[in-house]
């Protein structure tokens, strides 16, 4: 006879198991931060409607002041002609469904993990929802606005898309010159700022091409770590650039996503530019919820499932277009 050994003979097999570390991996998650920046308000209970309209005052305009004559009333007012901006909320949510043996003999709270993978999800989604909503206000803007790469403008920005399209990476990628043009078009525009600056949300793959520039990168690397964003990479030219994942990213054909692309959009913006629904501190009850539902019924009657999930009503919008611009980029990073 042989040895016994942990394959020999074949029936030792039955008689292992594996060791299940309760420590749990880490996995991929996500950078969003484009609901830190928008204008957030609520949309109070019994209010009747879905739709929100947001205000704005007409900008200053020098001609409404007259010269007096002394003695003379004057024969001129100023009407403030408000503009308005509509959204309606859409209603979301997301389930899962748990038999009780799986709960009861789960290794781990499949509960409690299933409803933290649906708060990412969640978020992906509401961040996915304003971004587009961006980007969808955006398109065929107009020059100053809505940039591709190093291409000269036409006016015209799904021919300057197509030129963009098969165009080289290395002569179109992210630089602070480019930039700068971004930031002048929100100056122009006396578009309101952050505390000061201005905002880009950059995708990891451009933020590979501006760190290769040794001003950008000693620019950042000076600025004060104490006043930065979560995920906030430094400031350069007035501009605070914010690493996001979940960038706006197009193939051939312009302002469809498609996740395979490699085309880049970066956003640069000042103060109420966009828009969303306030989800954290807030009583609305239309905020973000999670039901659990765990107990017998008619539908259920010996109670062998649970049930949870979570809803909100949400949308984004683009407040002002003046306030914002979209330049698509390349990337020489290589994935």
């Amino acid at each position: 006879m042989a040895m016994e050994t942990t394959t020999n003979p074949a029936s030792v097999a039955n008689r292992q198991q594996r060791y299940f570390d309760r420590m749990l991996l880490e996995h991929a998650v996500n950078e969003l931060r484009l609901s830190e920046f928008a204008m957030k308000r609520d949309l109070p209970r019994k209010m009747g409607t879905l739709d929100m309209r947001f205000f704005r005052r007409q900008v200053a305009d020098e001609s409404n002041v007259v010269t007096l004559t002394e003695g003379t009333p004057p024969n001129q007012y100023v009407e403030n002609d408000m503009e308005h901006v509509d959204v309606t909320l859409a209603q979301l949510g997301e389930v899962t469904k748990l038999s009780d043996i799986r709960s009861e003999i789960d290794i781990f709270n499949a509960l409690d993990q299933n409803i933290e993978l649906m708060a990412e999800d969640a978020a992906l989604k509401c961040d996915s929802i304003v971004r587009n909503a961006i980007l969808s206000g955006m398109l065929n803007s107009d020059n100053v606005h809505e940039r591709f790469g190093a291409i000269t403008p036409t006016g015209d920005s799904s021919a300057d898309f197509t030129t963009l399209d098969p165009a080289a990476a290395a002569s179109h990628q992210i630089t602070r010159a480019r930039a700068l043009g971004n930031l002048t078009a929100l100056k122009v525009a006396k578009a309101p700022r952050y505390n000061g600056n201005y905002i880009c949300i950059l995708p990891p793959q451009l933020e590979h091409d501006m760190r290769q520039d040794s001003t950008i990168e000693a620019a950042w690397t000076r600025s004060d770590v104490k006043k930065l964003y979560a995920d906030e990479l430094g400031v350069v030219d007035g501009i605070r650039y914010v690493s996001a994942t979940n960038p706006f990213i197009e193939s051939n054909t312009y302002g469809t996503y498609n996740a395979a692309g490699d085309i880049f959009a970066a956003l640069f913006f000042g103060k109420n530019a966009f828009g969303c629904p306030k989800l954290k501190g807030t009583s609305s009850p239309h905020k973000p919820s999670v039901i659990i539902n765990d107990k017998p019924d008619k539908s259920d009657p010996l109670n062998q499932f649970i049930v949870a999930g979570w809803k909100a009503l949400y949308a984004g919008v683009l407040l002002n277009s003046a306030f914002c611009t979209v330049h698509r980029f390349k990337s020489t990073w290589q994935g």
